[in-house]
């Protein structure tokens, strides 16, 4: 009987942890497709980092991502919608500008946790 408790308690976990996963990828392709084809950034601003992903979009006007709570949103064209189920705990969003580097263009770093898991990205503007 335990064994089977043990086995079904630990089945429950890789759902949830896949779950997660699942939902933290999607996050992150929707901030990929939000840093694509940007007309301005401002938040953060250049060299520093933010909570907050505050840009111009070309095509659809400003664009935010930020956390309520624990909860990546998205707000653009004044309506606000989750980005992630309640389930997934989404802490330590951060969005830092790296300016022009050299040859390197500017970019934006992503990173957060989803129920206890790393998760980052980086997207470069080109030129």
């Amino acid at each position: 009987m335990i064994s089977a408790f043990y086995i079904v308690d630990s089945s429950e976990r890789n759902k949830s942890d896949l779950s997660a996963t699942t939902e933290a990828q999607f996050f992150l392709r929707k901030i990929d497709w939000t840093l694509t084809a940007v007309n301005s950034i401002t938040l953060p601003s250049s060299g520093t980092s933010n909570d907050t992903l505050l840009i111009n979009k070309v095509g659809i006007g400003n664009i935010q991502i930020n956390l309520d709570s624990d909860r990546a949103e998205i707000t653009r064209g004044g309506d606000t919608e989750y980005l992630t189920a309640e389930r997934v705990v989404i802490e330590d969003l951060l969005f830092n500008h790296v300016p022009v580097q050299g040859t390197k263009p500017a970019a934006i770093e992503v990173s957060f946790t989803a129920n206890g898991k790393e998760f980052e990205m980086i997207k470069y503007f080109r030129q």
